[in-house]
């Protein structure tokens, strides 16, 4: 009986040893996150004109959805989108062997796999890699590290709260027509469980360059300092080159308005109230008119 009585023991301990230890395994097999949606995008636009976001959602405790995109300084939409519809030339322009978007879902599936983005190991100092294929089988020729450390940027933060936005996908691109005096004015917002998360507004010169050069300051210069006719500037580009405070008198040049009307919008995920000028007494610093903006944030959202 005794005998009896000491194996069972022993076998209790060691079935509770080894429940133990493979609950330990468990545990370690990756990390958890707390359940939500996450986001993060990079500070600036690149000398490319392009900025980088990430979106993350997750779902008892793990990555269970990811989304690499990326919008202009120029208001144009989603550079994933882009490329899914073949309008971001990287194949046909940069011959490279698959698009871009083929390549950011390959950076995403490893992340669903591994679900730790500081656990992705780089080829070279400027972030490619040579771990990753296609699902064509084709290598990922982009550098990857703008995702992973955007990724890891997104889940150490805090969880996007839920929102009342309506929108069909995450960048919302709204266009309008040119003005009189040529400037047309666009936005991208975009938009994480129902929340704005980012706004660009801007402006784009549709002028032609004038064959004695007068506004050539509005256009991009090619490699031989030569204003480039196929590249007009927004007026976030051009910064205190557009002349707020020096022609308008204004106390903060357009850009800098700009950026307080998206702060505010973003805050208070809607755009200012506006006055019959078409100003707005909202923000104090912003004296620009504000009706384009008003009209591009309708007809986003409808509101």
């Amino acid at each position: 009986m005794k005998k009896l009585f000491l194996l069972l023991t022993v076998l209790l301990i060691v079935f509770t040893g080894t429940t133990i230890f493979a609950k330990g395994n468990q545990e370690s097999s990756g990390p958890s996150y707390t359940d939500g949606v996450y986001y993060a995008q990079e500070e600036n636009f690149a000398g490319s004109g392009w900025k980088y976001f990430v979106v993350i959602s997750v779902e008892n405790g793990k990555i269970s959805e990811t989304y690499w995109g990326g919008t202009n300084i120029q208001p144009q939409g989603d550079k994933r989108r882009m490329s899914e519809n073949k309008a971001y030339g990287m194949v046909k322009y940069g011959k490279a062997a698959s698009y871009w978007y083929e390549q950011a879902e390959a950076a995403e599936a490893w992340l669903l796999k591994n679900q730790d983005p500081a656990a992705f190991k780089y080829t070279d100092a400027e972030g490619h890699t040579d771990m990753l294929k296609t699902d064509a089988g084709t290598g990922v020729s982009v550098h990857v590290i703008e995702f992973y450390t955007l990724a890891g940027k997104a889940l150490s933060g805090k969880a996007v709260p839920a929102g009342k936005i309506k929108a069909n996908d995450y960048v919302v691109n709204v266009k309008l027509a040119p003005a009189d005096n040529g400037w047309a004015a666009a936005a991208d917002f975009i938009v994480a469980n129902g929340t704005i998360v980012s706004v660009n507004l801007n402006a784009v010169n549709k002028n032609p360059l004038a064959d004695d050069g007068s506004n050539a300051n509005l256009f991009a210069k090619d490699k031989d300092g030569n204003p480039d006719p196929r590249k007009p500037l927004s007026k976030d580009e051009l910064g205190e080159g557009y002349g707020m405070k020096a022609f308008a008198g204004s106390k903060f040049e357009w850009n800098e308005q700009a950026e307080m009307l998206e702060a505010y919008i973003l805050k208070n995920q809607s755009v200012p109230e506006m006055k019959a000028d078409a100003t707005t007494d909202a923000i104090a610093g912003v004296s620009i008119h504000i009706n384009d903006i008003v009209k591009l944030f309708s007809d986003a959202f409808g509101k």
